[in-house]
């Protein structure tokens, strides 16, 4: 029977046939290839024309069987039905498997214009078609420590080479730094596997990249390791061999590039200069650079830093990315005649750099050096539009977007950075805190809570929560969330320190200094010192005592000398200036003012009218106040600074009180609220004027607003007080000028609203 059948599929030529078909759709698959590489083409392609071969057998078969054979033949009932519904199936199957995925070309023209005005057309690769990874330090095997400069310098040069493939979003080394300090690995050498896969499945790229670094024979020998990062399989082991570097590096990316798939004729016509043309020639002065990598991954050291750039530079004047580091240091040492000339020495050999560190820098430059914050915008539009898979080009520009007060937008860069990445929890949190800027706090509350879950054994979950809390008075709320912080991470001086906060806000004042003190023991680094005596600088401003909170104030600047730099340091000195006037040290304010203005050469002079603001809303000098506004318009328009127009018009509002215009005093308050919606301060602004006005009912609303989110603070409390007494109210007074005068008794002697509380109580003590 078996032969009879074969007897009949061979008389009827099926098997010729179905071979001729097999044949046939084995071509039109190398064909499609071919279309695929030679016009970079959806990849999806390939596998529909297979999956549709495949599906398509049948039909092959049913009309070679009944018209394979000898002689005329007649269409069947079989092939009627059969055909038809096997092509049917076959849609079906390709339309479910198909889905959503792009079969045309791979690529897209896009049309930008850049930071001259000028309309440039660019080919990018689709979303779909670009390939994530992440890129890991590689580790010296050899046992030479000669070598180990290598375990940096290999892979930072191999990332600067990738970068300029538009087919690739990688992951550099600096990205994964923090997941990996957090398990001991701060220096980025010897991880584990499972941890470097798990640190990839954590920023969602597809493939992983390790290495190692060796000799043989005087020959470097660098070993490649590409894997999968779902299951941490092993792609493709390479080795490269030589005695240039910067050969072996290129070899390496163009080999990288064609194992994670991209398209032959992308690789082929793409830019890729030699990694030594985007960086330097100079052997010597790349070491250099990398040393001034290595001291800052080990310890932020600026000091070294600089000196290794300094070297680079001065063996290679040409390399610009060592020009630009250089110039970010000089510029956070606050030396900004070094800071320009780096910068200039950069600018002039921009050309060498990848062109998405083109795009950030140009961004620096325009918005930081020549303050044009419309041209820095549209240099990060362009990159985020160029590199629309690249997280830090829509970082960027939510941080410009967040400076010039554009909330909605820096939110949406921000949540696209989630799409791109969603194990980028922390950003959670930075969307979170612009709604609560926003005063939207269910919302904010929202973004912390799905960080909290997503990270619920970070002690900083805890505390931001916490600082929503107390934000919205809600201080019991507060102190329990603190208190988590320190479950999870029991010397965590943040948490500490807010825990203080929150006796402090509530009363508490023994309490207060006592946590201070243990949160000042507990504190390791500069920054943590640095945050606690800021805790008890406003303390003791809070209970009328300025001579003490300058004494922390200043060893506040100190500390952060350390570890932020001295420009800004000097940024904090300018908006800290009021702490002297408060004390009485009107001269000192001054002196302080002229020093830092001898510090800030142009264009960053801009920034003085802060200090100068600072200075005279104290003073209560409406003349001085207005020069100084004119100077921080400037400031805010150079900058593109929105963001910092709340400190403008509430200042505004200050002066117009002082030269008694109340009502339009009340406008300009209002409108600091309305720019900063989670702002209390204005509040107590806004009932003092009501309060010269006569109206009473009003006043008592907005001060018990602020009083109740804030109920020991002393300045409002007697502002209330005022408000009682106008009115007539003298057990009501008494009662909150006693709440004020506890809180302040033990204030400076020359402390003025002290006094002119006593001198109240004195006032309706005596009055019948």
């Amino acid at each position: 029977m078996t032969s009879g059948i074969l007897r009949d599929l061979l008389r009827r030529r099926v098997p010729q046939i179905l071979g001729v078909y097999l044949a046939a759709g084995w071509a039109v698959l190398e064909f499609t290839e071919f279309l695929v590489t030679r016009y970079v083409l959806s990849p999806h392609l390939t596998d529909f024309a297979m999956l549709a071969w495949a599906l398509l057998i049948p039909s092959a078969l049913v009309l070679a069987y009944f018209h394979g054979g000898p002689g005329a033949d007649r269409w069947t009932k079989i092939e009627k039905i059969g055909v038809p519904v096997n092509l049917a199936v076959a849609g079906l199957i390709l339309l479910i498997a198909f889905a959503g995925k792009e079969l045309g070309a791979a690529t897209e023209s896009i049309t930008v214009e850049d930071e001259t005005g000028e309309t440039v057309e660019r080919i990018v690769p689709k979303r779909e078609f670009r390939k994530s990874l992440a890129s890991f330090y590689f580790d010296n095997v050899s046992g030479d420590t000669a070598l180990d400069w290598l375990q940096y310098g290999t892979t930072i040069a191999l990332q600067s080479d990738l970068a300029q493939d538009l087919f690739l979003d990688v992951r550099n080394a600096g990205e994964t730094r923090q997941r990996l300090e957090e398990e001991g690995f701060a220096d980025g050498l010897r991880v584990p596997l499972p941890l470097k896969r798990e640190t990839a499945e954590r920023v969602h790229v597809g493939h992983f990249l390790a290495g190692q670094v060796s000799q043989d024979a005087g020959q470097l020998v660098v070993t490649t390791y590409l894997y999968e990062t779902r299951r941490a399989k092993l792609i493709e082991e390479r080795a490269f061999s030589g005695d240039d570097l910067f050969g072996l590096v290129d070899e390496m990316s163009v080999q990288l590039r064609r194992d994670l798939g991209v398209p032959t004729q992308a690789i082929e016509e793409a830019k890729d200069l030699p990694v030594s043309e985007l960086l330097t020639t100079s052997i010597p002065a790349y070491r250099s650079y990398v040393d001034a990598a290595r001291a800052s991954i080990a310890a932020d050291d600026y000091e070294v830093m600089l000196a290794h750039l300094e070297q680079a530079v001065a063996q290679d004047p040409q390399f610009a990315e060592a020009h630009f580091h250089l110039f970010g240091l000089y510029f956070n040492l606050n030396r900004m005649e070094e800071a320009q000339s780096a910068l200039q020495a950069g600018m002039q050999f921009i050309y060498r750099l990848p062109e998405r560190d083109q795009f950030e820098l140009k961004t620096v430059y325009y918005w930081a050096v020549r303050q044009e914050p419309d041209r820095a915008l549209t240099a990060a539009g362009m990159y985020a539009e160029l590199y629309p898979q690249d997280i830090q080009a829509h970082l960027l520009l939510s941080q410009l977007y967040t400076a010039g007060g554009d909330r909605a937008r820096a939110i949406a860069a921000l949540e696209r950075v989630l799409e791109l990445d969603p194990g980028r929890i922390d950003v959670l949190l930075r969307i979170g805190g612009l709604y609560e800027a926003g005063g939207e706090f269910e919302v904010a509350l929202g973004y912390y809570e799905r960080y909290a879950a997503e990270s619920p054994n970070d002690p900083g979950t805890f505390i931001t929560l916490g600082n929503l809390r107390s934000l919205r008075g809600e201080h019991e709320a507060a102190q329990h969330e603190f208190e988590k912080a320190l479950i999870v991470d029991p010397n965590n001086v943040v948490a500490m320190t807010r825990l203080a906060d929150v006796d402090r806000d509530l009363g508490r004042f023994e309490g207060a200094l006592r946590g201070y003190d243990e949160a000042l023991a507990a504190s390791v680094t500069a920054e943590q010192r640095a945050g606690v005596y800021d805790a008890y600088k406003l303390y003791y401003e809070r209970r009328g005592q300025p001579s003490r909170a300058i004494d922390y104030m200043q060893r506040r600047w100190a500390e952060m000398e350390k570890y932020a730099g001295p420009f800004n340091t000097l940024q904090e000195k300018l908006q800290s200036l009021d702490t002297y006037v408060a004390a009485g040290l009107v001269e000192a304010a001054k002196d302080t003012l002229a020093s830092i203005a001898t510090q800030l050469s142009p264009p960053h002079d801009v920034l003085l009218p802060l200090g100068q603001l600072d200075v005279y809303l104290d003073l209560e000098e409406p003349d001085s106040v207005e020069a100084a506004l004119e100077g921080v318009d400037r400031f805010i328009e150079a900058l593109g600074l929105e963001a910092a127009r709340p400190t403008y018009v509430f200042a505004q509002g200050r002066m117009l009180e002082m030269r008694g215009d109340c009502a339009e005093a009340i406008v300009s308050y209002r409108r600091t609220l309305e720019l900063w919606p989670s702002g209390l301060e204005p509040h107590v602004d806004i009932g003092r004027c009501y309060r010269k006005l006569g109206q009473f009912a009003e006043a008592e609303a907005e001060l018990t607003r602020y009083l109740e989110v804030r109920p020991y603070d002393p300045l409002a409390l007697y502002e209330i007080a005022l408000v009682y007494a106008d009115r007539g109210d003298r057990e009501q007074a008494l009662e909150h000028l006693g709440l004020a005068l506890d809180v302040w008794r033990d204030a400076d002697p020359g402390y003025e609203p002290a006094r002119e509380a006593r001198q109240k109580l004195g006032e309706l003590s005596l009055a019948p």
